[in-house]
């Protein structure tokens, strides 16, 4: 029988309560006995899953380590097949393809003193490189900075 059962047989034979009625006694004893079995075995069970969240928790833990190995042996792998081809150089065996492509223009800060007001972001006082690539590319003279157009990107298809 669920708590919410045992409660509202309770609640039905304290209504009619009768303190002379042994039965009404004996089946209140019984139901409160219930009762903390059922309360005993659903804190067992919240313990279990408790237990069980933080094995997983930890087991999370594990699995993200072991992502951030793998990512960085693939990019440490992606890099030397890179240093081996050279830049600029293709290879591609209908399987897997390296190539190099050109990234898009940054902006490098050659000295943040030099830097218009404009340029800057307010919150940390840091450049804003969008601003300032916007505003390169646009012909505009930012002194303190310049566009870089010939950084290459190493990648596998």
């Amino acid at each position: 029988m669920s708590l919410y059962n045992i409660d509202h047989e309770i609640y039905r034979i304290l209504s009619g309560f009768d303190p002379e009625s042994e039965d009404s006694q004996e089946r209140l004893k019984q139901l409160k006995l219930e009762a903390k079995e059922n309360m005993s075995s659903i804190g067992r069970y919240i313990k279990n899953i408790r237990a069980e969240a933080v094995s997983l928790k930890a087991e999370e833990a594990i699995l993200n380590d072991k992502r951030k190995v793998l990512e960085r042996k693939a990019e440490r792998l992606l890099n030397y097949v890179g240093a081996f081809l050279g830049e600029g150089t293709r290879y591609n065996d209908g399987v897997v393809t390296f190539s190099w492509r050109t990234c898009p223009a940054s902006v490098e800060i050659d000295d943040i003193a030099l830097l218009d007001d404009k340029y800057l972001v307010e919150q940390d006082s840091k450049p804003d490189k969008a601003m300032i690539k916007s505003d390169l590319q646009a012909d505009v003279d930012v002194s303190g900075a310049h566009l870089v157009t010939d950084k290459m990107n190493f990648s596998l298809k």
